[in-house]
């Protein structure tokens, strides 16, 4: 229950929760428990987190002026809705790339192009720079959405085929600038765009739309009929050879949509391509993103490199598995709750972490799954446990993100002071930060949570001394060191044997053995209570999922 919990929700499983699906003696409990994790709220926060590392969502522009864009956390919280909504991935993918277009005039549609304006945007050459500075920055404003729009979905790396031939994958340059006519109708512009009149403004983590207009400010793409697009002699603005037509990527033919040219406006041409990326004999859409989902549930991918399945990416460890979840997503109309459930009640993610001498020397990296892998949590997901345990995780859906540095609003914004501050305000998930450019949080940080000025498709997990320095002397871990003795004493009573299986059951979803309540009786008995929760929360046992 604690693997599965962490998974589907990133927070602990309760005591009481534990105590019923131990005690429940039918067959089906654990298909019940995972019913019910799928649907809590919990697991779109979860899951939006992922899905953030793979665009390079920010709330600010990075680069020099580096400024906060007020409204960027609706598209966040879109994100977060439309996991717990099981909002069908084709349709998914289709909002974020051409919303306006195939639901125009409601917030639902319009918020999703977020998608197009959640990476950096360089305001000094865009804005202030001369004309030959701000044709260079539109040229790299476009490599990146479609580097994006690349690796996020086809799991391909199309800007390498700006300067030339892709040097290992069958995509010409030709392919690049034909992706960039598509999307050159796309346009970022600072500040927000206002005044936006919308219906049905989208409840986060509701399982339908409100009848309620919106009418406000958001952080959407300026869309604009596109212009002439010319290959580029190695990849200079400067330096413009022929025009190219709109098109998909050659290589990849889905029957006769392949040869239909993206003509005609910029609507046009994003609701073709939306339409091509998820058309169900598509090769790689369906397969990267169930990639994907099991590299999140197993710790590694079916293919290593998630955002990579050319050739110089990894290969993959079970195709056929690859092929079979794939057709399982399509055939489930696109559903990612039933694929999660699928992967989860397989035999090979509810098998023990226990060692075998005789399968470590065969598959030490545990690739072919014959036993659990032990996985270490995320920073989100730790600092959210810490919250959880000291019983001051505040459990509200969406809304701006709170602050945990010191913004300064300058004419270039600067976010590198922490505030340190425990309050309700700040002691929410975290994925409801500001996630600014340059304004990493020291324990976030340490923990290998990304800047978001580039995509990240796996994290490196590390371990280093400052991470177990940071949990044991960081505000944060001696916070909810103090707030998690006040819990366990306020439920357990005065009796410190019963305080620490509490805090064991809590922190660990398990009574303490014989030994370690002896030890840590002693230890109370030295340094007090709240020092051995701390403990806790800087263990091995507490940072990893096995």
């Amino acid at each position: 229950i604690r693997r599965l919990t962490f998974d589907l929700t990133g927070l602990p499983p309760d005591p009481d929760e534990v105590d019923r699906f131990e005690n429940d003696p039918a067959p089906d409990a654990y298909e019940r428990l995972v019913d019910r994790l799928l649907a809590s709220p919990d697991f779109g926060e979860r899951w939006a987190r992922h899905w953030m590392d793979v665009i390079r969502f920010g709330e600010s522009q990075g680069f020099e002026r580096n400024r906060i864009r007020d409204s960027a956390w609706r598209y966040r919280d879109w994100i977060v809705s439309a996991f717990n909504r099981d909002l069908p991935y084709d349709d998914f993918v289709k909002l974020q790339l051409a919303g306006d277009v195939l639901r125009p005039g409601t917030y639902d549609g319009m918020v999703a192009t977020g998608f197009h304006v959640c990476g950096t945007w360089d305001q000094v050459a865009h804005v202030e720079g001369s004309g030959a500075m701000r044709l260079a920055a539109r040229q790299d404003h476009l490599e990146d959405l479609i580097g994006t729009y690349g690796q996020a979905f086809l799991g391909l790396t199309l800007q390498c085929a700006r300067c030339h031939d892709h040097k290992f994958d069958p995509i010409e340059q030709q392919d690049y600038f034909r992706t960039a006519a598509v999307l050159d109708g796309v346009h970022q512009r600072e500040p927000e765009a206002s005044g936006l009149k919308l219906t049905s403004a989208d409840a986060v983590g509701a399982a339908a739309a409100s009848d309620e207009p919106y009418d406000g400010p958001l952080h959407v793409p300026h869309f604009a009929e596109p212009g002439e697009v010319r290959l580029l002699r190695r990849g200079q603005a400067n330096q413009p050879l022929d025009p190219v037509e709109p098109a998909t990527i050659d290589a990849v033919r889905i029957g006769e949509l392949a040869s239909i040219p993206l003509a005609g406006s910029d609507a046009e041409r994003r609701r073709a391509l939306a339409e091509w990326t998820v058309d169900p004999r598509h090769p790689l859409t369906p397969r990267v993103i169930a990639n994907r989902l099991w590299q999140h549930h197993f710790g590694t991918g079916i293919v290593d490199t998630p955002s990579d399945f050319g050739f110089s990416g990894g290969r993959p460890s079970h195709p056929e598995l690859l092929d079979h979840l794939a057709l399982r997503l399509i055939e489930s109309d696109w559903s990612l709750k039933q694929l999660h459930r699928h992967i989860v009640t397989s035999a090979a993610y509810r098998r023990s972490s226990e060692r075998h001498p005789q399968g470590d020397e065969i598959d030490a990296a545990v690739r072919m799954r014959f036993r659990a892998n032990l996985r270490q949590l995320e920073g989100e997901a730790v600092r959210d446990a810490m919250l959880a345990c000291a019983g001051v995780l505040v459990r509200r859906l969406g809304g701006p993100s709170y602050e945990d540095v010191v913004v300064e609003r300058k004419q270039n914004h600067e976010f590198t002071v922490p505030t340190d501050e425990f309050s309700a305000a700040t002691c929410r998930r975290t994925i409801y930060r500001l996630w600014a450019r340059s304004g990493a949080e020291p324990l976030l940080q340490s923990l290998d949570c990304p800047d978001p000025s580039v995509a990240v498709a796996r994290r490196p997990g590390t371990i280093t001394p400052i991470q177990a320095l940071g949990l044991q002397n960081g505000p944060l871990a001696r916070h909810c060191a103090a707030e998690f003795a006040k819990r366990v004493v306020a439920s357990a009573g005065p009796d410190r044997a019963a305080q620490l299986r509490l805090a064991w059951r809590i922190a660990y979803g398990r009574s303490p053995r014989d030994e370690e309540l002896r030890e840590g009786l002693e230890l109370v008995d030295q340094v007090g209570l709240e020092q051995l929760l701390l403990a806790l929360l800087d263990s091995n046992e507490f940072l990893f999922v096995d």
